[in-house]
């Protein structure tokens, strides 16, 4: 297993932990990432607020962690958020944006925690700084009744910030704090803001296959984006998140792929001695 000192390069794949609910995602990603042989280690963001159980569950798993300070968005920012009826838990997504400030870094694959890597992606490092992955579930959901305005698919012919390919640097994580006080949205507004022109830049789309969303993993088949087999990873955007659902209708796309999910979540478990 890599560690945080070993590695020729000094490169990482990280994600975040900002919230305890997601622990076990945590553990199933790092378990899952370990299954690939990666050249490279996994580093857990925990803002502020992390429990000693979060941090005792990490260690005892051997999986590297840091503790970064909370980030706020602006006081106008969070009541626009209150005002849709946004969760205040999600305003914690900010803490995403600290990524940039990991400079003992060359280059860094940031994972969301709700994802399964089926696959290895070290060939991802070898992309630019801003690389990602096109938005393709927006874009089949507004497509399927082949009604949509040229601006509704603008905004949707965006990348999600799930996986991203970036080199820490402080003046990317200047301008994102400067964004937070003007811009109201999450992590993947921000970033859309500060890499305006990826979807001008080819050579920053990455693959498809890492990062491809359970829920509308059907389509993806039907569509012929890819077969199931080329999933390299799978990410579980939606509620319930995989760790928290418990019956599965197997016949059902869905629910296979939740199923495949909680495999590695009680093999990760296991192997790292949680209960």
């Amino acid at each position: 297993m890599p560690t945080l000192n070993n590695h020729p390069k000094k490169r990482t794949y990280v994600t975040l932990l900002s919230d305890a609910s997601y622990l076990q995602g945590v553990l199933t990603l790092h378990y899952s990432l370990m299954q690939t042989y990666p050249a490279y280690p996994l580093l857990v963001l925990l803002n502020e607020n992390a429990s000693s159980h979060t941090q005792q569950a990490l260690a005892q798993a051997k999986i590297p962690f840091k503790i970064l300070p909370k980030l706020n968005y602006s006081e106008h920012s969070n009541q626009t958020m209150q005002q849709r009826g946004w969760p205040s838990a999600l305003n914690n997504t900010a803490d995403k944006l600290s990524v940039f400030t990991l400079t003992e870094y060359d280059k860094v694959v940031y994972l969301d925690a709700d994802m399964l890597v089926l696959k290895n992606i070290d060939y991802l490092f070898d992309y630019p700084h801003g690389s990602a992955v096109i938005d393709v579930a927006n874009i089949i959901d507004i497509t399927s009744n082949g009604n949509f305005t040229s601006e509704q698919y603008e905004y949707v012919s965006q990348f999600n910030s799930g996986l991203f390919v970036f080199r820490p640097n402080l003046q990317d994580y200047q301008t994102c704090m400067d964004l937070l006080q003007t811009e109201v949205g999450f992590d993947q507004e921000i970033l859309r803001s500060l890499w305006a022109d990826w979807i001008h830049t080819p050579q920053r789309q990455l693959p498809q296959t890492c990062n491809i969303f359970a829920s509308h993993l059907t389509a993806y088949i039907q569509k012929g984006i890819c077969g199931f087999t080329d999933v390299e990873v799978m990410h579980y955007t939606y509620l319930p998140k995989p760790w928290q659902q418990t019956q599965y209708n197997i016949h059902a796309t869905r629910d296979f792929v939740y199923y495949i999910y909680r495999e590695y979540l009680q093999k990760a478990l296991q192997a790292y001695q949680i209960t």
